[in-house]
């Protein structure tokens, strides 16, 4: 006997149907912006109500077009990110302006990176929204980072600080016989570089330096998959010779011929630290092409080496996994 079914009360029912309409209505609002009704401000608009001296209602126009982190279609992230952190520092929380600076930092626009990374390191540098000079401290230098009119002389500053307080990485990476010192030095030179640019539009100062410190890595990473190529043949030989091995017969052992010697565990354990290696190696090209393409460098000169580094990388994989 089958049992009765038994009905919902009414009461449930409609309560389920007002649930159900309400996460439909939240799913469309969050899948797509509101109908075109002028409720939507305009980027420009969004820029107007920051001249305006609007900060916090240009912060909640900024978390209305960008839900979640996350952009309508037609407005720029990383645009909306810098203008956000300005508005922060405006209110006098850097703290908060620089996750927005850091995240801006991503863009693939080199002016608005740069932007990014010189004020997210001007806010590291800087004291209660104050940036206090290191180099020359005369009375009243002291710069308010919240005053875009004082940034410029901040910025100045910091560009001076910087390079003084780095040359010693600087020159240790120019003459490195290792990429160790390359690798320490390439994310301080990537913030002068953001650093000079927003200062003075320029890079008289950074480029060459950028630009030999670059042609040293190239050569120093050329030598050191050279190196280690022939390392991984010195292995792949061992492995691949022919050794005897005694078979018993009879209460003798005789040697009953040869085989492939392979790899032992001292071999595996070399292969392991060797493809660990040429990792941090392959991923110092693409940082090395990375940053020369942020300041229009020689972008082509990294592209033979970036095919070495992932073919050596590739043949100690292959060595180790023919076990």
């Amino acid at each position: 006997m089958q049992p009765t079914p038994v009905a919902a009360p009414r009461g449930f029912a409609v309560h389920f149907a007002l649930l159900a309409a309400c996460l439909i209505a939240i799913v469309a609002v969050g899948a797509s912006p509101p109908v075109d009704d002028g409720r939507l401000p305009a980027p420009a608009q969004l820029h107007q109500m920051y001249d305006a001296g609007q900060y916090r209602a240009c912060l909640r126009q900024i978390a209305h077009v960008m839900p979640l982190g996350i952009p309508y279609k037609g407005y720029d992230r990383f645009d909306l990110l810098l203008l956000r952190g300005d508005c922060l520092l405006r209110l006098e929380d850097p703290a908060t302006a620089h996750f927005a600076y850091t995240a801006a930092m991503e863009s693939p626009v080199p002016e608005q990176a740069h932007l990014a990374r010189a004020m997210a390191l001007l806010i590291a540098r800087s004291v209660k929204m104050t940036y206090l000079p290191r180099v020359t401290l005369e009375a009243g230098d002291a710069f308010d980072i919240g005053n875009p009119a004082s940034r410029g002389k901040a910025f100045a500053s910091l560009l001076q600080d910087e390079m003084r307080e780095d040359q010693p990485e600087i020159d240790h990476a120019l003459s490195a016989e290792n990429l160790v010192p390359i690798r320490e030095a390439l994310p301080k030179l990537a913030d002068l570089y953001a650093v000079e640019r927003t200062a003075t539009g320029r890079d008289t100062t950074v480029r060459p330096i950028l630009k030999a410190v670059g042609a040293r890595a190239r050569e120093l990473i050329s030598r050191e998959l050279e190196l280690q190529e022939q390392h991984i043949r010195a292995v792949e030989k061992r492995a691949n010779q022919n050794i005897g091995y005694p078979v018993a017969s009879r209460g003798f052992w005789w040697w009953g011929g040869v085989s492939r010697r392979g790899l032992y565990t001292a071999d595996r354990r070399e292969l392991r630290d060797l493809i660990d290696y040429l990792g941090q190696v392959e991923q110092t090209t693409l940082d090395g092409q990375r940053i020369a393409r942020s300041f229009d460098g020689d972008v082509k000169a990294w592209d033979p080496l970036i095919r070495e580094a992932s073919r050596v990388l590739e043949h100690a994989r292959n060595v180790l996994d023919a076990e």
